[in-house]
């Protein structure tokens, strides 16, 4: 044997072998095959800095002792390769070649023949075969940049990131690339261009998101679970300046979140700081007074690019469909992020967002359950009509990674939310000929204080000759919110919950004076509301095509109410409360199976138990929590490497007890009889051909009670039975290739809308509306574009529900200007 296939077999045995498949030693020419390409960008510098960049471009860890990398310089690298193929570029002729231990690269002095004379080029010992697994368990992102770029893996449904196919529930992902080309500002707007979602008002400028009937009660912020605010069904939209992506998965999603949504879970991906020096900026202007603009900025704070920034800031001013209303929208954010040691990372950041204006509460309806036909720029209200909230967030990570393939992630959020309304709000028409109806004023105020906390470990592990994965780990959320609502003075005319009968709703003179708020409190309370859990989920590997996914969380939830000792205080009922949940063990269990490279075929159950806070009977009881299962089935596929994903799901939901109104005391609630949503969902979503991209999805769902169920009734949140939405963006080829066009269809169809146990009932119209808007892009870094919303200037209900029925808004232009360095 030669000396140098014996420095060679001694350089092998030096390497610890991954847990994926026996170790296989490959030349860098072999690597460039493999999938899983990346694109890198990286300037002349030391290899001691260069190894930093490396790592986070290429997703992986790269580790070395001080006296391998001293007083190496290695030469600049730009363009999509393989990892293992960038790093070869980059250390030729250097002297240092490299290994590969699980999810890192081990840099070391290359073996030399005697004297010094031979050195041999890099050579990596990796445990994969370099073709990408098909079960569902241990495949990588995509090979193709522009596939990862238009639908990147989510660690929505689960810890690691892993493709939309590994997932055996519905998913779907909006990136950055369709948040600029459809100039979405709010979370809103991307919530209304996801497939089978829905939004709806609660109050004004704050709304809430249904999913197959039911409503998204869970959030996360980066991974975290949050909770929206008790005793408000929604919240402010947030703004998407600081965001990269929005994550949404559709279906319970209770076992990261504990006892969170049976509608589904959302996921807010926050910006991170880059690599390299990095800046944009937005401007935008259009109808109804509308200018709007951002800047984004990031960089490296040291020459080693172990210190790194990002700051957004964002402000948007307009007006609003109805005369003499406004809102101004500001945020700004900041992140730091450090590289402690090469597999150690730092990250911690701080946002604050504001809203306010003058906004209407909605239309009324009528006494025989249809709407009130008026102008949408008609204005019902008081003069001192307003509206603020605003938001501070603080979060702080560490992660870890270690040459065994395991990461321990701990995150730390922090989120304070402050919320004022002052509305004189138009109610009921009892005869539309006169106008004659019912009016109220409403005077709110709610402070939300949440913390929350979320560690997990997550690695593979061998059992039976396969490799697996696990994830365990364990969350703590503390919320406390406190509200308080304020009634006129009942000298003025004014019935004890605010409310003056038989006048013309029209006459926004008729509202008392601001001053009139001196009655006293309407309700006053605070709740804190503490929930622990411990979860787990394991990825099996049963065979090369069949993946098992498994797992369960084991909750407790503790919730106090306490309000002032004074019977004027309670007009609704309020009362002290201590009530305690757990521990309840909700599980879950999906199996995914590979038909072939392009079709996955899944199946999963997951349970659902959602305590209702501040859902008390007329007796004094917290209602029991909501129960219920969903079953999922579905084929999931990736086409063109990765570039378009497609899939159908069929769904059945059932759940019961949620809370309605009781009719005799509408202060109190009643338990619902069983409710039941089912139906199927299509998607595509990814380039159709070069340059054109498309975002499609047709939902069919039958939500109803169930047909043997006598007891009270529940609105299974306003869902049609049809639902279809279309995006799409077409970058024109040849010489008109700095033109791209695009447009987006919006189509429902009837809803129902019941309260009292079903003593109303309203029936919301469907409708249809489009979008149209077109770019030019001066150069690859300018662009110019215009956007038409609602083109046909469609008259249509938006939400429906009780006072809270509002108006989609009309046709308006908008002209954005983008420039990036």
């Amino acid at each position: 044997m030669s000396r140098t296939a014996l420095l060679l077999l001694a350089t092998t045995a030096l390497a610890p072998l991954s847990v994926a498949t026996p170790a296989l030693a490959q030349t860098g020419q072999q690597a460039q095959t493999a999938p899983g390409a990346r694109h890198f960008d990286i300037p002349a510098q030391a290899l001691a800095t260069a190894v930093n960049a490396f790592g986070r471009q290429a997703g992986m860890q790269v580790t070395a002792e001080a006296d391998v990398v001293a007083d190496v310089q290695v030469p600049a690298l730009s363009g999509d390769y393989q990892p293992a193929d960038a790093l070869n570029r980059l250390l030729a002729g250097t002297g240092v070649t490299w290994r590969q231990a699980g999810g890192t690269f081990v840099l070391m002095r290359a073996p030399q023949a005697s004297g010094g004379v031979l050195q041999l080029g890099a050579v990596r010992v990796q445990g994969d075969s370099g073709t990408a697994p098909r079960g569902g368990n241990l495949r990588g992102p995509s090979g193709d940049p522009v596939a990862r770029r238009l639908n990147p893996q989510t660690t929505i449904g689960s810890k690691d990131a892993v493709n939309q196919r590994e997932i055996p529930q519905s998913v779907t992902v909006i990136t950055q690339d369709e948040i600029q080309a459809q100039n979405m500002v709010t979370v809103d707007d991307v919530i209304r261009s996801t497939p089978g979602m829905l939004v709806t008002t609660v109050n004004p400028n704050d709304t809430t998101y249904v999913a197959r009937g039911f409503p998204i009660t869970a959030f996360q912020i980066d991974g975290v679970p949050t909770a929206i605010p008790a005793g408000g069904a929604g919240v402010a939209a947030d703004n998407l300046a600081m965001y990269d992506r929005v994550e949404i998965l559709r279906g319970p999603a209770g076992l990261f979140n504990g006892f969170g949504g049976d509608g589904g879970v959302i996921n807010l991906v926050r910006k991170q700081a880059p690599d390299t020096l990095q800046a944009s900026a937005v401007l935008s202007g259009g109808t109804y007074d509308t200018l709007r603009g951002q800047l984004d900025v990031g960089s490296p704070l040291n020459e080693a690019g172990t210190l790194r920034f990002r700051a957004v800031g964002s402000e948007q001013y307009q007006d609003l469909m109805q005369d003499t209303t406004w809102q101004r929208d500001r945020q700004a954010y900041g992140t730091l992020e450090a590289d402690l040691t090469p597999t150690l990372t730092a990250r911690a950041g701080i946002s604050y967002s504001d809203t306010n204006g003058r906004l209407m509460y909605g239309i009324p309806y009528t006494q025989d359950d249809t709407f009130a036909s008026i102008s949408r720029s008609a204005y019902l209200g008081a003069d001192w009509n307003h509206f603020h909230n605003d938001r501070l967030g603080e979060f702080l990570e560490l992660s870890q990674q270690f040459d065994s393939g395991w990461d321990i992630k701990a995150s730390y959020e922090h989120h304070r939310l402050n919320t004022r309304y002052l509305d004189g709000i138009a109610d009921l028409i009892y005869d539309a000929a006169t106008s004659t109806g019912e009016m109220y004023d409403y005077k709110y105020n709610q402070t939300d204080n949440q913390h929350a906390v979320d560690v997990y470990a997550s690695g593979p592990f061998t059992l039976f000759g396969r490799v697996h994965k696990i994830t365990v780990g364990a969350n703590y959320l503390h919320d406390y919110t406190q509200g308080d609502g304020f009634l006129y003075n009942t000298a003025t005319g004014y019935d004890a919950y605010g409310s003056v009968y038989n006048i013309n709703v029209y006459d926004n003179s008729l509202y008392a004076p601001v001053s009139g708020f001196n009655g006293g409190d309407q309700y006053q309370n605070a709740t804190t509301t503490e929930q622990v859990g411990t979860y787990g989920n394991v990825r099996l590997s049963i065979t090369d095509a069949l993946t098992l996914v498994g797992g369960g969380r084991l909750t407790w939830w503790n919730s106090r109410n306490v309000v002032p000792d004074d019977a004027h205080l309670n007009a609704y009922g309020a009362s002290n409360t201590d009530d305690h949940l757990g521990p309840k063990f909700s599980p879950i269990a999906g199996l995914i199976y590979d038909l072939d490279q392009t079709y996955t075929l899944y199946g999963s159950y997951t349970s659902i138990y959602k305590p209702q806070t501040g859902a008390y009977t007329v007796s004094g009881g917290l209602l029991r929590p909501i129960e219920g299962e969903q079953y999922e089935i579905g084929v999931k596929g990736e086409h063109f490497g990765g570039r378009l994903t497609t899939s159908i799901a069929l769904f059945h939901t059932e759940e019961t007890n949620n809370a309605v109104q009781d009719p005799t005391n509408q202060a109190f609630v009643l338990p619902s009889g069983k409710v039941r949503s089912q139906g199927v969902e299509l998607q595509a979503h990814g380039q159709i051909l070069p340059g054109w991209t498309m975002l499609v999805g047709y939902t069919y769902d039958d939500a109803e009670r169930a047909a043997d169920n006598s007891d009270n009734n529940f609105a299974v949140g306003l869902t049609p039975h049809h639902l279809f939405k279309l995006s799409t963006d077409y970058t024109l080829p040849g010489d008109l290739s700095a033109w791209s066009v695009g447009g987006t269809l919006h189509a429902e169809s009837n809803s129902t809308w019941s309260c009292c146990s079903g003593a109303t009932l309203l029936h919301k119209p469907g409708y249809a509306t489009t979008d149209l808007r077109v770019s030019y892009a001066f150069t690859p870094k300018v662009s110019l574009s215009a956007s038409v919303t609602n083109l046909f200037d469609r008259y249509y209900i938006d939400t429906a529900g009780g006072a809270e029925n509002t108006l989609g808004d009309p046709r308006k232009v908008l002209f954005t200007l983008r420039a990036a360095y």
